[in-house]
């Protein structure tokens, strides 16, 4: 691909990924016209970044909420004895 061609790609995805995916595919048809690699090309980038964001936002391990553990009644005990002057 041309780095002139790259940038044109570049630009139909940026601007299709500024717009709802339901706008999105009549956006594309309507920028690249009768241009079917350009299109093909853009979607491809579309599915790929939409691939890898349900990635990042899907997590490994199911959510489970901690439970808070009360603290202790009464006042807290001194860590040393006090023997150690320091």
């Amino acid at each position: 691909m041309t780095p002139e061609r790259w940038k044109q790609v570049e630009e139909v995805f940026q601007l299709a990924l500024d717009l709802s995916p339901e706008e999105r595919q009549p956006f594309i048809v309507a920028a690249c016209k009768d241009d079917e690699t350009l299109r093909a090309e853009v979607e491809a980038l579309i599915r790929q970044y939409e691939e890898a964001s349900d990635f990042i936002e899907t997590p490994v391990l199911p959510h489970t909420p901690v439970q808070a553990v009360a603290p202790p009644e009464g006042p807290a005990e001194p860590l040393d004895d006090g023997s150690d002057p320091m």
